[in-house]
């Protein structure tokens, strides 16, 4: 029994007597005799004006502060190696002369070729196959201790021994950061690596980031690359992309796939009078002004990249206007119809025109050369994986349509396409032919490029 619980059981008896009462009884003549034998400091303790422990008084819980009780869950286990448990180790090891020379070298090895390790958790497939092309393992400190030989887990001396010689080599590196770290699922721990001074560790779990783990996150990232950009050191190239989640992003889709739909008119017809195909003709069903209208466009959106919008006015077109233009567009490219003769002759103008457009809208938009003509955008979505729920489309309204049919998160991206272009590769051993041009590209030695179309790209 603790002594304060002595000395109050001791004081009982001594108030009380010995004679047995009821409890109710007891309680009230303890309560007497203390208030008697006490003098007013006591009372004024253990007791308010009305009588009332003060335990149980309200007052007396706001004016007393609170005693912080331990937490008996919490066990402490110790941290690395106490001085007396290093020097326990060396003297250990030391005893063989050979074997602590040869410790140590391999210690000195494995920091001066970066092969030092670290595992959390158990796993020791990685662990065994690391060890056997001479890594050396690094303990995390709640392991760097000899509780499992005091506890008898080892019984054969062997064992110790290894234990032992495993704990001193991580003695040797413990100044130096491990090269490599394996964390499993269950004791992930602290997953950040700084790039200044760990520029050489790799970690095979980090953090769950949805800026790595989802397309909506990858996607943002990619938004974000110009911050990070450094031309021939540190560049990305990826299709153009999308999120819906974000305020004006499917106004940007938008405006993206109305200019692509006016490029890739002004590519298609371009190749198909390269190649001598018949698309103006006196039975055609759409008009030359469609033309007319894409180059009006693309004009205004290299005025808008050369910030030549700021001294002049540009047209506002209308939704209708734009409907219009899309519908006609869409009969060119999938149903295959076909323009009417230009009466005013200025055909010639018109093709040498878009030309020059093309060639100016390449500096803005690299990707012109690998779209293709017919506008096809991929629609994934943000937080799915291995390839469910992507769509593929072509049209505005059907793309707008999936979006608006449900509430989940989408990322858009510009589908690349290398249309008409075939590969033949000629080797020693082998020909490998995949469709192709006329013109001549030498890519190897033994292999050539060439097209079908006299217009490959822009």
């Amino acid at each position: 029994m603790p002594l304060g619980k002595k000395k109050y059981a001791k004081r009982k008896r001594k108030i009380c007597g010995s004679v047995t009462l009821p409890k109710y009884q007891v309680k009230a003549t303890t309560v007497k005799n203390v208030i008697s034998a006490s003098g007013p400091r006591l009372i004024k303790k253990l007791y308010d004006k009305s009588g009332i422990k003060r335990i149980y008084s309200p007052f007396h819980k706001f004016g007393q502060k609170r005693v912080r009780q331990m937490d008996k869950s919490k066990t402490s286990y110790p941290l690395g190696l106490s001085p007396k448990e290093k020097s326990y180790l060396i003297c250990s090891c030391q005893a063989r002369s050979h074997k602590y020379a040869k410790l140590k070298q391999k210690a000195a090895e494995a920091i001066q070729e970066s092969k030092i390790f670290s595992i959390h958790g158990s796993c020791n497939a990685v662990r065994k196959a690391l060890l056997e092309r001479g890594w050396v393992e690094k303990l995390p400190l709640n392991r760097m201790n000899l509780t499992k030989i005091r506890n008898g887990v080892y019984s054969n001396k062997c064992e110790i021994q290894y234990e032992l010689e495993r704990l001193l080599l991580s003695n040797f590196v413990e100044k130096y950061n491990p090269n490599f770290v394996w964390r499993t699922r269950d004791e992930r721990r602290d997953t950040t690596i700084d790039m200044t001074k760990d520029y050489a560790r790799m970690i095979n779990k980090l953090e769950v980031d949805t800026l790595w783990t989802s397309k909506q996150g990858l996607c943002s990232s990619m938004k974000r690359n110009y911050w990070f950009y450094i031309d021939g050191v540190a560049e990305v190239n990826g299709p153009r992309s999308y999120n819906t989640p974000e305020p004006g992003e499917i106004e940007g889709f938008i405006k993206d796939y109305k200019i692509t739909a006016c490029t890739s008119l002004l590519k298609w017809i371009l190749s198909m009078v390269a190649n001598e195909r018949p698309i103006f003709i006196k039975n055609g069903r759409i008009s030359i002004n469609v033309v007319v209208f894409a180059l009006n466009r693309c004009k205004e959106y290299l005025f808008r990249k050369q910030n030549k919008d700021i001294d002049r006015e540009l047209n506002v077109i209308s939704d209708g206007q734009w409907n219009s233009f899309l519908k006609k567009y869409y009969c060119i490219i999938a149903k295959d119809e076909v323009f009417c003769t230009d009466r005013i002759k200025k055909l010639p103008l018109y093709l040498s025109y878009a030309k020059y457009l093309l060639k100016e809208i390449h500096k803005y938009r690299p990707q012109l050369s690998c779209e293709g003509c017919h506008n096809i955008w991929i629609i994934k979505p943000a937080h799915c994986s291995r390839g469910r729920g992507i769509r593929m489309a072509s049209k505005l309204g059907v793309i707008t349509n999936l979006l608006n049919k449900a509430n989940t998160k989408h990322v858009i991206q510009k589908y690349i396409v290398l249309r008409g272009i075939v590969l033949r590769i000629i080797t020693n051993q082998s020909i490998l032919q995949i469709m192709q041009c006329r013109r001549n590209i030498t890519i190897a030695k033994n292999a050539t490029l060439s097209c079908q179309n006299k217009i490959c790209g822009i």
